[in-house]
């Protein structure tokens, strides 16, 4: 099966993202595809590059970019990303822009996971 998982949730919680991210490990080990990670909402701070160098935060984004390497896109509604007071050039490298038209394609072809 097919995966877009969106995540909505601060990056305040260390333990709740961690889980996210396991969660995300064990589909990858029961050989499923996740098509793209999509943060928006509250989430969309994970991927700032202002996060202080061993924060939490900064710990749930290394985690989360992680999946890269995997070849699983790491995307940021670009409006939640502004309406947090985030500019562009914040965006973290190793994540890109995105926006509904993207989202709702995933949501046609894959299953949905939402944190």
């Amino acid at each position: 099966m097919k995966y877009v998982v969106v995540i909505r949730s601060a990056p305040a919680n260390l333990d709740l993202h961690l889980f996210f991210a396991d969660t995300v490990n064990s589909l990858l080990a029961s050989d499923q595809e996740i098509a793209a990670l999509f943060f928006t909402d509250s989430a969309a701070s994970c991927l700032s590059k202002n996060h202080q160098l061993n924060s939490v935060q900064a710990k749930i984004q290394q985690r989360y970019l992680q999946f890269s390497s995997f070849g699983i896109p790491i995307l940021c509604c670009g409006q939640a990303f502004r309406s947090l007071g985030l500019n562009a050039e914040d965006l973290v490298s190793g994540a890109e822009f995105s926006g509904n038209l993207e989202l709702t394609q995933f949501f046609c072809n894959c299953a949905v996971l939402e944190f």
